[in-house]
């Protein structure tokens, strides 16, 4: 029985479920309501909603980097693209919730009904035009910008979404860091609700939220050794743990079972990959570590050595110690017999690979 399939239609399965309910089920999942403290995933350190029964359907979005941001400083060109870049990603969320909420759907009743009691006696406001100002307090250091993304990072932001009762809305977001920056945006779009026939909406303004990770390191391990994962495949995951404001991608990159990785100093590592279309090249390596980094998650690739090295010995024969007889008693677990093939620590061919690799 192939297992490989199946693990990886239950681990996309698992966490699209996941996303759609914390992004996509604003307001409304299916036929269940959920609350507004149930859309909210993980739910923020500190947060409060307004009593105000006005509706507030989105329009233009607009931003604004407050001046002051970066300690003021002037060497601040990547953690301002990093933010932009962030915004147009909230946007471009917003335009393919709102391509949905367009459609009124309750026009086909056996389909579902909207509960429409107490939106009919509410005052709509809009298209209401939202601003967006951002203040991020701190300079991180642009030569070394990109190794600041690690454990310990401060993540920590405060969101408030205001009205005064006019055509627009006002959205003030505060943090120490752009990382800060980056989760205040993915909790504000699980804010925004949906009205069917009537678009995107705020709702219970004012919106008070304080948040700050309760653990440091949230993280999701992916085997792409045993169970090999498409690029495309692994930008959908990298999303969705950004939504639920994941920071550490641990990327078990390579095992026994195959050694899907393209080195540049050691090229016949690639042979032990399941086929020569199931490789990740160097370019790819880097468009994964930038899309990741570009939502605040760290990666953390894992190379099993010196043990569960079979799939090194496909390329570099000599350096790996094959233990037939031992592999061969693993008649319940066969995939994983070849765990017990390790390199050879004798022979300094293996230490020349293994360091080629690293370097």
């Amino acid at each position: 029985m192939r297992r490989k399939p199946f693990v990886q239609a239950c681990t996309f399965l698992l966490l699209t479920a996941t996303v759609f309910n914390s992004a996509h089920g604003a307001g409304h999942f299916n036929n269940g309501k959920l609350s507004r403290d149930e859309r909210l995933l993980p739910r923020p350190y500190q947060v409060s909603f307004g009593n105000n029964a006005d509706i507030y359907t989105l329009g233009a979005v607009g931003l604004t980097i407050s001046p002051d941001s970066f300690g003021k400083t002037q060497d601040s060109k990547l953690q301002n693209n990093f933010v932009v870049a962030t915004v147009e990603r909230f946007k471009r969320s917003l335009h393919l919730l709102n391509s949905t909420a367009q459609y009124r759907r309750t026009k086909y009743s056996p389909l579902r009904k909207e509960n429409e009691e107490g939106f009919s006696r509410a005052k709509l406001h809009g298209p209401v035009h939202v601003s967006i100002e951002v203040f991020v307090k701190l300079s991180l250091n642009e030569a070394t910008f990109k190794k600041d993304l690690q454990h310990g990072v401060d993540e920590s932001y405060s969101l408030q979404i205001l009205t005064d009762g006019t055509r627009a809305v006002k959205v003030q977001i505060e943090s120490n860091t752009v990382f800060g920056t980056n989760h205040a945006f993915a909790t504000l779009e699980q804010i925004v609700g949906r009205r069917d026939g009537y678009g995107l909406v705020f709702e219970n303004l004012p919106v008070v939220v304080r948040d700050k990770p309760q653990f440091e390191h949230r993280g999701l391990l992916m085997d792409t050794a045993r169970h090999y994962f498409p690029v495309q495949q692994l930008m959908r995951i990298i999303d969705g743990m950004a939504l639920l404001k994941l920071n550490v991608f641990h990327w078990h990159i390579a095992d026994s079972q195959s050694f899907p990785f393209q080195s540049k100093n050691a090229p016949l590592l690639g042979l032990g990959a399941f086929s020569p279309h199931a490789v990740y090249t160097r370019q790819d390596i880097r468009n994964i570590v930038s899309y990741a980094f570009s939502r605040g998650i760290e990666i953390i690739p894992e190379i099993d050595v010196p043990g569960h090295a079979a799939s090194w010995g496909v390329g570099y024969p000599n350096i790996t110690v094959n233990c037939d007889a031992r592999v061969a008693e693993d008649d319940r677990l066969l995939e994983h017999g070849v765990d017990k093939v390790p390199l050879n620590p004798l022979l300094e061919e293996t230490y020349d690979v293994v360091l080629s690799l690293l370097d």
